[in-house]
């Protein structure tokens, strides 16, 4: 089991409103999870002790739901739930989701309409002028498509510094703890 962090539990809350959203789910229920994720990030304190102790409640944005979602989370490592509803999808789809412009609800449309679940699919779909014919979609939306893919497939590997900086300043700081290390600096291309 991987060590549970505060981030761990707000992503999992994130990625169940998304996954949510693609199934089509009541969009307050789909808020609360995004909510639940907010309050996990700004809280002040151990949320992560908190949960695995059962000790969420009174907690603003944590409904009794959530409290045992994320006690499940941060005592096991894993969410039952979560996993349930990543099962439910073509793990391709989480790829399609990246791109820049394609949010749940095109994301849905394309697999519910086209049977799209993965970016060759989707890339071979627009190549073909599949896409443009679905509605809330045209050749611009085909052609933006088609540009998100090819700068998918050129960064593909390589990461945002907003992304990293937080884990590219830990590391540097335990490197410059180091009696061997006179300067260290984050670098990237």
């Amino acid at each position: 089991m991987s060590e549970v962090t505060r981030d761990t539990l707000a992503e999992v809350l994130e990625e169940i409103a998304l996954l949510l959203e693609l199934k089509g789910e009541n969009p307050f229920k789909i808020r609360a999870y995004r909510n639940g994720a907010e309050v996990v990030r700004g809280f002040d304190g151990d949320i992560v002790q908190r949960a695995r102790d059962g000790d969420l409640k009174g907690i603003k944005g944590i409904g009794s739901a959530l409290q045992e979602k994320l006690h499940e989370l941060a005592s096991s490592g894993s969410l039952a739930y979560h996993q349930d509803l990543k099962a439910e999808f073509p793990e391709g789809l989480f790829e399609i989701l990246d791109l820049q412009g394609l949010g749940p609800k095109k994301v849905k449309l394309l697999y519910d309409e086209l049977g799209i679940a993965s970016l060759g699919a989707l890339k071979r779909a627009c190549q073909s002028r599949k896409v443009e014919s679905l509605a809330g979609f045209g050749k611009k939306s085909e052609e933006k498509i088609l540009a998100a893919i090819e700068t998918h497939e050129r960064f593909s590997g390589r990461y945002l510094l907003a992304e990293v900086a937080p884990d590219a300043e830990r590391i540097l700081e335990l490197l410059r703890r180091h009696p061997d290390v006179s300067r260290a600096g984050v670098a990237g291309s």
